[in-house]
C-alpha cells in the first residue's frame, strides 16, 4: 500500500511507493535519501512548492516521479527540481514551473522525461550529466516575455540528448554549452533550431531523424504498416 504524504519530509524507504494526498509548501519541500532507491513518488495531482530552496531534491536511483506540478516561490536562482548523483530514473506528467532554473541535474546518467511542461528561464541546467531524454515534452521560455535558454551544459564530457516530439516557446537561445566535449544531439519531430545553438570551447554534434510510416499490402491484398527512420546528419 502507499505510504501518504501530507507535509514535508524525507522520503527514507527504498522500494516504498508514496502518495502524495494535498498540496505541500515548504523549504527543501521532499527530500530523496541516498541509500532509498526504487521510489515511486506518486503526487497525485497535487502541487508541491518550495519556498528557499528546491521544491524536490532527489538523489534517485530507478525511481519515479509522477503526476502533478513543482513550484518555486522564492528569490534564489536555483532548480525546482534537482537531480544529485542520480541513475535511471523516471519523471512523467509533470509540470514544472519557476522565473530561475526548471531542472538543475549533477552527475547524473540516464533520466527519462516524458509529458513533462517546463515553464522556466532556462529549462535544464546540467553539469556532468549524461543519457537526458525528453518526449512529449514542452519548454515556455516565460508566461510573459523571454526566457534565457532551454540547456545549458557546463564542463560535461560524453552527454547525449534526445529529444522527441519536444517544441520550445519564447527563449532566445535553445542551446547553451560551455567546456563541453563529444555531445551529442538525437531530435526527433522537435523545434529545436540550430541557429539558436551556443557552443563555447568543445565540439558537439545534432543529428534529426524523420519518421516515415509507410502502407504496405501483403501477398494477399492485405493492408499492414511499417516504419523507416530517415536519419539526417545535422552539424558538427
Amino acid at each position: 500500500n502507499p505510504v501518504n504524504i501530507t507535509s514535508c519530509g524525507r522520503l527514507i524507504s527504498p522500494n516504498t511507493h508514496y502518495q502524495v494526498m494535498n498540496d505541500i509548501t515548504g523549504i527543501e519541500c521532499l527530500y530523496f535519501d541516498e541509500a532509498a532507491n526504487n521510489i515511486t513518488l506518486d503526487l497525485n495531482g497535487f502541487t508541491v512548492t518550495g519556498e528557499y530552496t528546491w521544491p524536490i531534491t532527489t538523489t534517485c536511483f530507478f525511481s519515479e516521479i509522477r503526476n502533478g506540478t513543482l513550484n518555486y516561490n522564492g528569490s534564489r536562482s536555483i532548480g525546482v527540481l534537482d537531480i544529485q548523483l542520480g541513475d535511471s530514473c523516471l519523471f512523467e506528467d509533470l509540470t514544472i514551473e519557476t522565473p530561475f532554473y526548471g531542472i538543475t541535474s549533477y552527475m547524473s546518467d540516464r533520466m527519462k522525461f516524458h509529458n513533462v511542461n517546463i515553464i522556466a528561464s532556462i529549462g535544464v541546467y546540467m553539469e556532468g550529466s549524461a543519457d537526458m531524454s525528453f518526449k512529449n515534452s514542452t519548454f515556455i521560455g516565460s508566461r510573459t516575455g523571454i526566457g534565457e535558454t532551454v540547456f545549458a551544459h557546463e564542463g560535461t564530457l560524453f552527454d547525449r540528448i534526445v529529444l522527441e516530439e519536444v517544441n520550445f516557446t519564447n527563449y532566445t537561445q535553445h542551446v547553451r554549452m560551455n567546456g563541453n566535449f563529444q555531445m551529442e544531439y538525437i531530435i526527433r519531430n522537435s523545434n529545436l533550431n540550430f541557429s539558436n545553438v551556443s557552443l563555447n570551447y568543445g565540439s558537439a554534434r545534432f543529428i534529426t531523424q524523420h519518421l516515415v510510416v509507410i502502407n504496405l499490402t501483403n501477398q494477399t491484398g492485405n493492408p499492414i504498416s511499417g516504419a523507416i527512420e530517415i536519419i539526417q546528419d545535422g552539424f558538427n
